[in-house]
C-alpha cells in the first residue's frame, strides 16, 4: 500500500479533520466498512467527513455526542459522511437501506440525507430525512394521493 493510504482506495486525508488541525484517527472497522462499500459499488466514494475535532464539531453545529468525535474513533466506533460519484442519491439510499436491513456490510448507524449518507460503526439504528420522506411517499401511494 502506498505511504499516504489507509486502504486500497482511501487516503489519510479522508480520515483527517476538515478544519486543518491535523486530527487523524483511522478507526479500523470504519476503514474496513467504507472500503468494502467501495468494492461493492465499484465506483469512487467521495468522503465528506470522518473524524472532527471538538472545536470543528461545534463550529459546524454537530451534536454533542456525534460519532465523528475523536472519542468514538479511539473506541473504533467512528462515522463517515459520503456519496458515491456517478450514482444517484436515490440509488445510493436504496442500496444502503438493503445492506443495512441485511446486516451484511452495515451493522451500525445509517443516516440518509439529500447530499448522501452517514454511516457509523456503533449501535444499529437509523435516521435522517430520507427515511421519513420514503415512508410518507408510501402512505400517499396507498391512499391514492400524489
Amino acid at each position: 500500500m502506498k505511504k499516504n493510504m489507509v486502504s486500497d482506495n482511501f487516503t489519510k486525508n479522508d480520515f483527517t479533520c476538515n478544519c486543518g488541525c491535523g486530527t487523524f484517527i483511522p478507526a479500523p472497522s470504519l476503514v474496513r466498512t467504507i472500503q468494502i462499500l467501495r468494492n461493492w459499488f465499484c465506483m469512487p466514494i467521495i468522503v465528506h467527513c470522518t473524524v472532527r475535532c471538538h472545536k470543528h464539531n461545534v463550529a459546524i453545529g454537530g451534536v454533542d455526542e456525534s460519532r465523528h468525535l475523536p472519542k468514538y474513533f479511539e473506541k473504533d466506533e467512528g462515522a463517515i459522511d459520503f456519496h458515491v460519484r456517478g450514482m444517484s442519491i436515490r440509488k445510493l439510499h436504496q442500496e444502503l437501506k438493503q445492506l443495512w436491513k441485511d446486516k451484511c456490510i452495515l451493522k451500525g448507524g445509517l443516516g440518509l440525507y439529500s447530499w448522501g449518507a452517514h454511516i457509523d460503526t456503533s449501535s444499529y439504528r437509523r435516521w435522517g430525512e430520507y427515511w421519513t420522506i420514503e415512508r410518507q411517499d408510501k402512505v400517499k401511494k396507498l391512499l391514492g394521493r400524489k
